[in-house]
């Protein structure tokens, strides 16, 4: 909540929309139908970027869909791939197209051409604990359009800095 109120303030950083945790396991389990009226009076289509947090039982991840770009990205700090997960996302993209402004929409929407992606090229975890707190710095860092500039190193200093955060009501 914190990362989504700094995006409508700061005009620098993109448009931003968060799904909650529930998301991706009840599309996962129950596919479009069950999720279809999360956005009933959101366009998704009108923000650039979507973060979604992945809980995968005793793992967390961060997907990205990223309208601008035409992407969507799966972000797990143990460099795991997950193409159900992305391939997920993108139908959700196409079936939400569909559903919020028809299949003949007057605003046609692309779906040719997308990046889906595991970037390995990002941070990596060496433990068997800090995937939530790479989850949650993956989504702020995204959130700014930022390139990657952390490791392993410093997620005691994220772990305290997010807590302090929470606690505050507010991003430093």
């Amino acid at each position: 909540e914190l990362i989504c109120h700094r995006s409508y303030e700061n005009l620098n950083f993109p448009r931003l929309y968060f799904f909650n945790t529930f998301f991706y396991p009840k599309l996962k389990s129950s596919g479009y139908e069950s999720v279809k009226k999360w956005t009933r009076k959101i366009d998704i289509f009108s923000y650039d970027m979507i973060l979604i947090p992945i809980h995968l039982g005793m793992h967390w991840c961060c997907a990205e869909i990223n309208v601008n770009e035409r992407a969507i990205r799966y972000y797990d700090s143990l460099h795991n791939s997950n193409k159900i997960c992305l391939k997920l996302l993108y139908e959700y993209m196409i079936e939400e197209h569909k559903d919020k402004k028809g299949a003949d929409g007057n605003e046609a929407f692309d779906f040719e051409n997308w990046v889906l992606a595991s970037p390995k090229n990002i941070p990596c975890q060496q433990n068997g604990y800090d995937c939530g707190v790479f989850t949650c710095v993956f989504a702020e860092y995204r959130s700014r359009d930022a390139d990657f500039t952390f490791s392993q190193k410093n997620m005691n200093y994220f772990r305290d800095k997010i807590s302090y955060e929470i606690i505050k009501g507010k991003l430093l």
